[in-house]
């Protein structure tokens, strides 16, 4: 993948968005934002991963992930939430990984290392 990749972070919380985009950016990753579902679909080409939050104000990160894998788009997809318990409808969607909010130290970690594909 080279030292750098790209990265779709889609979340609605600014301040959670703009810390994780530094966070990935400091390892090394071009970051695309997106506060929406209408603002994600609109930056899919030339994505390699694509980190997304479940619940939005225009809809769900489910509807950007059944997009990528419609049409084939061969990018990773990690999806975040506060509801533990819809990681199996996630993973079941194919998404790749999963990571549940509030994202501390190891789960931290962990998203970071997926995101930079050393997990």
């Amino acid at each position: 993948m080279g030292d750098t990749c790209r990265v779709l972070l889609l979340e609605d919380h600014v301040d959670f968005r703009v810390g994780l985009s530094l966070l990935l950016k400091h390892r090394g990753i071009t970051v695309c934002q997106a506060g929406t579902v209408a603002q994600a679909l609109a930056q899919l080409e030339g994505q390699e991963a694509a980190i997304l939050d479940m619940m939005l104000p225009d809809g769900s990160g489910m509807d950007v992930l059944a997009r990528i894998r419609r049409e084939k788009r061969p990018m990773r997809v990690a999806m975040l939430t506060a509801l533990s318990d819809v990681d199996r409808v996630a993973l079941a969607g194919g998404a790749d990984a999963f990571f549940v909010k509030p994202i501390f130290s190891e789960r931290l970690e962990a998203l970071l290392a997926w995101a930079t594909n050393r997990a």
